[in-house]
């Protein structure tokens, strides 16, 4: 037997209503490992979301 409540269906089976159409993320990390910089790391992130 199958059957959801109306709450059911608004709270877990609806696109949120500020949730943009598309989104992704990018994150990039590097560590350095020669010379006098060996064991510094850093990073960087990108992050883009339309709709």
């Amino acid at each position: 037997m199958n059957v959801r409540s109306r709450a059911y269906i608004r709270a877990f089976e609806r696109r949120l209503t500020k949730a943009p159409n598309y989104s992704s993320a990018l994150a990039l990390k590097y560590n350095f490992t020669t010379d006098c910089i060996k064991g510094l790391s850093g990073g960087e992130a990108v992050r883009y979301s339309a709709g």
